[in-house]
């Protein structure tokens, strides 16, 4: 995979045109969609079938990814660069950096040129749908990887179960509490995004399980790790008594984990000061953190392994062939101290070098 950092491109119109310079299009008949029940493994496919599609240029996959400021992000778009390189094909990728107006405009040029397929991980699920449909219009397959969107014709979506995994992260402190009435704290990030939505939604369901597990508080971050921060420190000052925090994305940790410093919080699980902290994706930092006692769980999602599959359908498309199934839900592995080394970055990207 490579290690290069994908920055966010700013680029005008003629400087788009020259990057995505050689695009061909492509034209493949979309199946019905079969899902993946909730927590499994994901649905199995058989090989594609395969029209004759002789290519007179490279293939060249469009990439649309909301944001690589992360690092489950940027791991995300490494991967699918990588297996476009290994597949033969070109990946176009481009950053919106939670801007849905740039990213309508990335995907436009990308229409623009007649990219083979494109693939999309939104901002915002429904402010995406016009130029999908443009998309759809164009005969351009459209791919949704982590995120949903909401209309037009989506030829391919490929996601984590993110409502299993809000529910796991719920099983995980309702288990440990083991009975005792805790007080929790759920940070609410950008509600534009339907993964981290559904994260949230399924993280509420899972604690109708446990009523000793109260939601005291639940603030409204946006995308912002300085809300974190601050929400945090507020969340703490009308609720001191908690001792469970959720965030559905791993770059709120950091944020999280310095407003307990402040506070005097920050404790290792022995430390009767000690306060639970789980998150959705599954970075080096979160897994560090779980071995020093500074975090209690992640939910690591199967990024590479998503990856590869979308790139794959990607250049299926480009090539004429036609996917078994529209729609796939890749599970969650649930990594806390318990089992955090057994597991290698076979199975968690986090630890992949």
């Amino acid at each position: 995979m490579k290690n290069k950092k994908i920055a966010a491109l700013f680029v005008s119109g003629m400087m788009m045109a020259a990057a995505l310079a050689g695009c061909a299009g492509s034209s493949a008949s979309s199946t019905s969609s079969t899902a993946a029940p909730a927590g499994s493994a994901p649905a199995s496919t058989s090989a594609p079938s395969e029209q004759p599609a002789p290519q007179d240029k490279p293939i060249k996959i469009g990439v649309a990814m909301a944001s690589v400021q992360s690092t489950a992000f940027q791991a995300m778009a490494d991967a699918l660069e990588a297996k476009a390189t290994e597949l033969g094909a070109e990946a176009v990728v481009l950053s919106a950096e939670h801007s849905l107006e740039r990213q309508i405009d990335q995907v436009q040029d990308m229409i623009t040129q007649k990219c083979d397929a494109i693939i999309i991980n939104s901002v915002d699920a429904e402010g995406i749908v016009p130029v999908v449909e443009e998309a759809n219009r164009q005969g351009i397959k459209i791919l949704a990887i982590d995120r949903k969107i909401a209309g037009g014709t989506v030829d391919y979506a490929i996601e984590t179960d993110n409502l299993e995994a809000g529910r796991s992260a719920a099983k995980f402190f309702g288990e440990q509490a083991n009975g005792e009435q805790l007080e929790v704290l759920l940070l609410i990030s950008d509600p534009t995004a339907t993964a981290l939505r559904e994260r949230q939604d399924g993280f509420k369901q899972g604690l109708q399980d446990y009523p000793n597990l109260k939601l005291v508080a639940e603030p409204s971050i946006g995308t912002s790790t300085e809300k974190a921060y601050n929400a945090t420190i507020d969340a703490f000052k009308a609720n001191p008594n908690i001792k469970v925090i959720f965030t559905s994305g791993d770059i709120w940790v950091a944020p999280i984990q310095s407003a307990l410093k402040e506070l005097g919080k920050l404790a290792g699980p022995e430390d009767a000061a000690h306060v639970m902290i789980g998150s959705v994706d599954g970075e080096k930092a979160c897994l560090d953190a779980i071995r020093e006692g500074t975090q209690d769980v992640v939910i690591a999602q199967l990024f590479t392994d998503i990856a590869n599959k979308c790139m794959e359908t990607a250049v299926g498309f480009a090539k004429g062939q036609t996917p078994q199934t529209t729609q796939e839900l890749y599970p969650v592995i649930v990594v806390s101290r318990e089992n955090i080394d057994t597991l290698g970055p076979d199975k968690l990207w986090g630890l992949a070098g």
